[in-house]
């Protein structure tokens, strides 16, 4: 049975591009195994283009090639703060779905994404040569808190 294992980011605003070469790097080395990956969190990047795989700047152009490396797809596709999707969901296949962006909770200023994880357990039964397997979703809200 394959893992999962699942990343979880803050990269504060106005991070510079030479900031990010430590996490890049960390990143890429924490996904180099045969785990299948999700990688979540505020990443602060809002001149990408996520769909088009385009980016302004050489920090967005980072983890677009490290994303584009590791095979992972980013699957929220709605903004999470104003205008600007800065709270991604990556993964390496369809183990995660975005259901949908949800008001902030709270005083926070990042609307909250909805998503769900796919698990599957095989269970063995002896009924011959019948196998049955069972499908478990479990749903999780992904939201910033902050104090002010």
């Amino acid at each position: 049975m394959r893992r999962h294992r699942f990343i979880l980011v803050y990269r504060p605003p106005n991070s510079k591009s030479e900031d990010d070469d430590d996490p890049i790097t960390w990143l890429s080395d924490m996904t180099s195994s045969t785990d299948q990956l999700t990688i979540l969190g505020d990443f602060n990047v809002n001149d990408c283009n996520w769909e088009l795989k385009l980016a302004k700047t050489a920090s967005s152009k980072k983890f677009l090639d490290l994303f584009d490396s590791l095979g992972i797809e980013q699957l929220v596709h709605y903004p999470t703060r104003n205008s600007s999707i800065l709270d991604i969901i990556v993964s390496s296949n369809d183990f995660v779905a975005v259901e949908g962006i949800l008001p902030p909770l709270g005083c926070s200023d990042h609307n909250i994404v909805s998503f769900c994880i796919r698990m599957e357990s095989f269970f063995l039964h002896s009924y011959g040569e019948h196998k049955t397997s069972q499908c478990q979703a479990a749903r999780f809200l992904f939201c910033k808190f902050s104090r002010n």
